[in-house]
């Protein structure tokens, strides 16, 4: 990646700070809703909680190029993993951790160059 491609560090802050640890709600368990109305609310209450836990990785894949196959994959990966995984809430701070620490070092690179 050059000087003119290269994502703007402080979106990958921004997005290592955003939903690593809200992966805890979708895990516990709850009863189905009743009727038709508390399904629509519960639907979309866990559609917008699941946009937020992921935002952070998709804004990642939009500064890193939604072409970029290696983008793809690892965003596709940490989603995937935080979600089967048993200790889900685990993986997402390391996958967070790793995402700050990339951060960290393109910041750190820009003001070297």
């Amino acid at each position: 990646m050059d000087e003119t491609t290269a994502p703007p560090p402080i979106v990958v802050e921004l997005a290592a700070t955003c939903g690593t640890d809200a992966l805890a709600y979708t895990r516990g368990g709850c009863a189905l809703p009743a009727d038709a109305g508390t399904a629509w609310r519960h639907g979309l209450r866990l559609g917008l909680h699941c946009s937020y836990c992921c935002g952070g990785l998709t804004a990642i894949l939009l500064v890193l190029g939604v072409m970029d196959l290696r983008a793809m994959a690892f965003v596709t990966a940490a989603i995937t993993i935080e979600r089967l995984a048993p200790a889900g809430e685990h993986i997402a701070r390391a996958i967070g951790l790793i995402v700050i620490g990339t951060g960290l070092f393109l910041i750190t690179r820009a003001t070297l160059s």
